[in-house]
């Protein structure tokens, strides 16, 4: 590939002071309200970049009575991403709602909790135990397969934001906790229904002004009450479980196989995890598995459709890598599918599912020459360099040949510090390798068995930002090939 995801940053002190906070640019907003009638939620990541076209890549808005730092720099990103945990921290408003939902992960913890979660995480989704979860994960492909050959031999359009969160909650849920959900197979009662409304949730009342929820419970609060319910006993059915599976097999203590199993086995050692902080990081898991990677597959399947000359070279290459198979089989294959993984890195640069990180500063710190004080708010919007000319050539343009050495000589700006759809420095996604290999499985089974065909007019698709950001509802159809 041309470029390299990295989380390895180096940049030099920045300059000192030359401007206070309060002289930055930004709108004009009303008393009490500030910005907060300038800004549509559900566009939030689009209201920062127009106002970073017009104000610089630093400005200042308010959100409320409250002002918040914006950057758009993928090198001032870089720099305060680097600094956490000991400059910036995650926004202290989103831990306490996230808190209130009863989710006490690795997503949320700071300081030595986080670095103690941060290990366990890491290593239930390191390369090794990714090599031998993966026949697991191509069985689950294979269900998805067989789903979609049934759709497409009724010729049924799906939603396809639902199907793939089927598949992935049944990834991850097999891969954290050695738990088979298998929503792909059942009809109704899915957990996958009252996960896909927490993150909504949590976006709305992070851009609340007040915590109405706690004083006033709306319709959409006591449909999130019901759902986290839900959640929290089906987690706790599956942690009792695998505490009887450690007690009845004591070897699993010191070589779990799968990361509830570790965390459960850490609270018999010297620093125990709580039973909230285990059930937290199983929410966490699963919430953060379920999502992101689902949304990104759907925008794929999106630029599919509008660049049929695209669909056509993944078809081309999955049918030399598989073969005779309609799956991967071999965990080595998935090396060989670099036009694959370089439609999916191309997804994420125009389409990041997560375009806005929030952030609060935990010291007196200078951001691009501004003298930003401690238990300020900021966002860094990581989207908006990624969409420059200055940073990709032709950025508006879907073109997977950028990411390959060598692939499209014409495309020579690539400043890789603009991509960030996993974040960087010490807390990039430890999610990272696993989403990829999802996305290389299911995108190769596609190509290899079907044409996708958008239902929806890809007009009518657009972007919502709800903590994560998605694509709104649209129906494909998938199309056997013929001769497959």
């Amino acid at each position: 590939m041309q470029a390299q995801i990295t989380n390895q940053v180096n940049i030099g002190t920045l300059p000192s002071a030359t401007i206070t906070m309060n002289q930055l640019p930004g709108p004009a907003g009303v008393p009490l309200l500030g910005n907060l009638l300038q800004i549509t939620p559900e566009k939030l990541h689009r209201v920062i970049e127009k106002w970073s076209d017009q104000y610089g890549s630093i400005f200042k808005f308010k959100l409320g009575t409250i002002p918040v730092v914006v950057i758009t720099a993928p090198e001032t990103i870089q720099y305060v991403l680097k600094n956490r945990p000991e400059k910036f921290r995650r926004l202290g408003k989103m831990d306490d709602i996230i808190r209130e939902m009863g989710v006490f992960g690795v997503f949320n913890a700071e300081g030595d909790d986080w670095k103690r979660q941060r290990k366990l995480v890491s290593q239930a989704l390191n390369i090794t135990n990714l090599k031998t979860f993966f026949s697991t994960l191509d069985h689950i492909t294979e269900k998805l397969l067989n789903r979609w050959n049934q759709l497409s031999a009724q010729n049924t359009s799906v939603e396809i934001k639902g199907e793939l969160m089927r598949y992935t909650v049944d990834i991850t849920s097999r891969l954290a906790f050695g738990y088979d959900m298998n929503t792909l197979e059942k009809k109704e009662d899915i957990i996958q229904n009252h996960l896909e409304i927490i993150f909504p949730a949590l976006f709305k009342r992070i851009n609340s002004p007040v915590p109405y929820w706690r004083y006033v419970k709306l319709p959409a609060d006591r449909r999130l009450e019901k759902s986290l319910k839900v959640i929290h006993t089906t987690m706790q059915g599956i942690i009792d479980q695998t505490r009887e599976q450690l007690v009845h097999n004591p070897g699993l203590i010191d070589h779990p196989s799968n990361f509830l199993q570790a965390l459960l086995a850490a609270s018999d050692q010297e620093q125990p995890v709580s039973n909230e902080v285990v059930i937290g990081n199983v929410l966490t898991m699963l919430m953060a598995g379920e999502d992101t990677t689902a949304y990104t597959i759907a925008w794929i399947f999106y630029f599919m459709h509008i660049c049929p000359e695209v669909q056509q070279k993944m078809q081309e290459e999955a049918d030399l890598v598989l073969a005779n198979e309609n799956t991967i089989k071999n965990y080595d294959d998935v090396a060989r599918l670099p036009y694959i993984e370089a439609v999916a890195l191309e997804a994420m640069r125009l389409k990041p599912v997560a375009p806005i990180f929030f952030l609060d500063t935990l010291v007196d710190v200078v951001v691009e020459g501004t003298l930003v004080p401690k238990g300020t708010g900021v966002i860094a919007q990581s989207q908006f360099a990624a969409a420059k000319e200055e940073h990709f050539s032709n950025p508006e343009k879907f073109i997977p040949e950028r990411w390959i050495k060598g692939g499209c000589p014409a495309h020579n700006v690539h400043n890789e510090r603009a991509f960030l759809p996993f974040g960087a420095g010490p807390r990039f996604c430890p999610g990272y390798n696993l989403a990829l290999l999802e996305m290389k499985a299911v995108l190769a089974m596609v190509c290899k068995n079907f044409t996708v065909t958008m239902v929806t007019p890809p007009e009518n698709v657009h972007e919502i930002m709800a903590f994560t950001m998605m694509p709104s509802s649209f129906f494909v159809k998938f199309d056997r090939r013929k001769g497959v």
